[in-house]
C-alpha cells in the first residue's frame, strides 16, 4: 500500500469511527477524535499540533503500541530465560471482557503451577493483544528463569495455536474490527484496556519488606510514560 493509499484509508477509519461513535451517544470521544485526525491532515513542522492518543485513533493507536512494544523489549532483555509467545484468544465477545478474560486464565494457570513446582511462581509476563489475521492475538514478552522454553512452550499449549520462540514476533497489522475500535474509543483507556502484565508471585511482599528496610530492589515491570 502506497502512503497517499494508506492516508485515504486511515481517514476512512476515522470518518466511520466517528459516525459510529455519535450513533452510539458517546459524542465527546468523537469530537476529540475528529479533532485529532483534523490536526493529523493540517499539520505543520513548526507548532505543536494536538493529539488524541486514542488505542482506537488509527494515527496514535499505532504510536501508543509500538511505545509499548519498545518498553517491553527494553525490560525482557535477552537470553536462555526469555521468550515471547503469540496466543491466539478464543472468544468473539466485547474486547474488554475477552482480555479480561485472558488475564485472568493466565494467572490462574501460573499459580497453580507455583502449587506444583515453586520455580513457576517467579514466571513474569507482560504483553498487549492486537487484531490478528483470524481474531484477536496477545504478543507477550515472559521472563521463566529456572524454566526451559520446551517448559514454556508445555504450559501455553493450553491456549490452542500458541507460539513460542525466542525472537520476538513481528506485530501484526494494527486493523481492528469495527467493533472493537468503537469499544476502545468509548473506554477512554488509551491502550491500558489492552495491556497484559503478570507479576512474580510474592513481589508486593518483597516490595513491602524493600520498603520497611530500605534495601534491595525490584525491578518494575515496563510502563508507558504519558497520559491516555
Amino acid at each position: 500500500m502506497t502512503t497517499r493509499a494508506q492516508s485515504e484509508w486511515l481517514r476512512a477509519v476515522s470518518q466511520k469511527t466517528v459516525a459510529d461513535l455519535r450513533q452510539v451517544g458517546v459524542a465527546e470521544v468523537a469530537d476529540r477524535l475528529e479533532r485529532c485526525a483534523a490536526e493529523r491532515r493540517n499539520r505543520t513542522p513548526d507548532r505543536r499540533n494536538w493529539v488524541r492518543r486514542s488505542a482506537a485513533c488509527p494515527w496514535c493507536g499505532r504510536t501508543l503500541v509500538r511505545r509499548w512494544q519498545t518498553g517491553l523489549h527494553d525490560w525482557v532483555g535477552s537470553g536462555a530465560d526469555v521468550s515471547y509467545v503469540c496466543v491466539a484468544l478464543p472468544g468473539s465477545g466485547h474486547l474488554r471482557d475477552v482480555v479480561r478474560c485472558f488475564r485472568r486464565a493466565l494467572r490462574d494457570a501460573r499459580d497453580r503451577a507455583g502449587r506444583k513446582r515453586r520455580v513457576w511462581r517467579h514466571m513474569s509476563a507482560a504483553g498487549i493483544v492486537l487484531p490478528g489475521a483470524s481474531g484477536r492475538v496477545a504478543l507477550l514478552a515472559i521472563r521463566h528463569a529456572g524454566l526451559t522454553r520446551p517448559q514454556v512452550a508445555e504450559f501455553f499449549a493450553r491456549w490452542p495455536g500458541s507460539v513460542v520462540s525466542a525472537e520476538e514476533p513481528h506485530a501484526p497489522p494494527l486493523r481492528w474490527s469495527q467493533a472493537d475500535r468503537v469499544a476502545l474509543a468509548a473506554l477512554r483507556r488509551g491502550c491500558e484496556c489492552l495491556r497484559v502484565v503478570l507479576q512474580p508471585q510474592g513481589l508486593g511482599q518483597q516490595q513491602r519488606q524493600t520498603q520497611a528496610t530500605g534495601t534491595g530492589c525490584v525491578e518494575p515491570l515496563p510502563v508507558t510514560f504519558g497520559w491516555f
